[in-house]
């Protein structure tokens, strides 16, 4: 076996290095005085005379007829007088 040899190019990459002028924009805080309005809404009490509808129960006289069968489940259950309610008020 024999050996031989040749002579190969290749490229390296080298660095290289550039200058440039970048604009640079920088801010630097400033206090202002400002005049600036506005409207406050303040609490106050006011007194007026309003209107309120009232509901109250009133006492009402109610009459009505027991029906037969609820007479005798009554009976049934020791009430011996199942119209004893009729003309009652519905408040007592």
């Amino acid at each position: 076996m024999r050996r031989q040899t040749r002579e190969v190019s290749y490229v390296v990459p080298v660095a290289k290095q550039v200058e440039r002028q970048v604009p640079q924009t920088t801010f630097r805080p400033v206090t202002e005085n400002k005049v600036v309005n506005y409207t406050v809404m303040v609490p106050q009490r006011v007194e007026r005379q309003v209107t309120v509808p009232v509901c109250t129960m009133v006492p009402k006289q109610v009459t009505y007829a027991v029906p037969r069968h609820v007479r005798r489940v009554a009976a049934a259950a020791g009430n011996t007088n199942p119209k004893r309610k009729r003309g009652h008020s519905v408040f007592n």
